[in-house]
């Protein structure tokens, strides 16, 4: 079985950028997914004797698995941290807000064999209980960067890579938390429920910091210090991460102008929206469209 084919289908991804590595009867692969949420539907995973590595290319606030029926919540997280599911038992993401990962499936007696190579005993953690590690974060985004630009004839095999992250993996969940002696505040779950509500209601009608602040009580520096912990990133640049994954639904989903789009993302008017997006994704706003959802309407081109 292709398990790119398979985890691509199963997050909902159109021709991802994918790595495989096949080892006699076995596979490893990974994916890179954008997923967000759809009203009222969950992510069902599919059924292996394999583990799913969700590796955190993007921070976020919340995300919840149901796993047999009980319901996990991750706390806040950085981009690197990585989540391990068992893909024998019944699994669903429960999404608030978008998710960009590598999902990469993993034999479960490749995790292990790795393992055993290291010397130790890999600590399979509860899916709400994210690993964060620098090397770990190293060899991701190493993956990562492999499916963008992939090794010609004779370059190095995908499965040194693999084995690689997988030996980190495991030597990094079984190694004890460090601990640190005066960690910083965060946000607290009821912290990050309140923002993510006032987030879903606000973010196009031009929310800002000092708004997010009085709807969590507190002052911005108290909040944009402890969002900043949780999830790696100043809370105006997620709030305006947020505004283009609208914007971009809208790219994908109507033939809008791009003026409209920007207006209806919560962006002040279509130079502000058309920077923040090039920034972010290195092309302008209409060239992705052309690329992901066809030429331009009539009405783009005039403005």
């Amino acid at each position: 079985m292709n398990f790119c084919n398979e985890l691509a289908r199963s997050l909902r991804q159109s021709a991802p950028p994918a790595l495989w590595h096949e080892s006699g009867d076995r596979m490893i692969a990974a994916i890179e997914a954008t997923v967000r949420p759809s009203a009222g539907q969950n992510v069902s995973l599919y059924r292996s004797d394999a583990f799913l590595v969700l590796f955190q290319l993007r921070g976020q606030l919340r995300l919840s698995f149901r796993v047999d029926d009980f319901e996990f919540r991750a706390a806040a997280f950085h981009p690197g941290t990585v989540f391990v599911l068992d893909l024998r038992r019944d699994i669903e993401l429960v999404l608030t807000e978008p998710c960009h990962m590598l999902a990469i499936h993993v034999p479960h007696a490749d995790l292990f064999g790795a393992a055993e190579r290291a010397g130790v005993a890999p600590s399979l953690r509860s899916p709400h209980t994210g690993l964060s590690d620098a090397t770990l974060t190293q060899l991701g985004l190493a993956i990562r960067e492999t499916m963008h630009h992939p090794f010609g004839a004779g370059g190095p095999p995908y499965g040194r890579l693999f084995d690689r992250f997988l030996s980190r993996l495991a030597t990094a969940s079984a190694a004890p938390k460090a601990r640190t002696r005066s960690p910083r505040r965060a946000l607290s779950p009821r912290e990050a429920d309140t923002l993510l509500a006032v987030v879903q209601s606000r973010l196009t009608a031009g929310l800002t910091v000092a708004e997010a602040a009085r709807a969590c009580g507190l002052n911005q520096a108290t909040l944009g210090r402890a969002f900043r912990q949780s999830i790696g990133l100043p809370l105006n640049q997620w709030l305006i991460l947020r505004r283009l994954d609208v914007a971009m639904d809208l790219m994908l989903d109507s033939d809008k102008p791009l003026a409209k789009i920007a207006a209806e993302s919560g962006f002040a008017d279509q130079p502000h929206f058309t920077h923040a997006f090039s920034r972010r994704m290195g092309t302008s706003p209409s060239a992705w469209r052309r690329t992901h959802h066809g030429p331009q309407t009539m009405a783009e081109t005039q403005t």
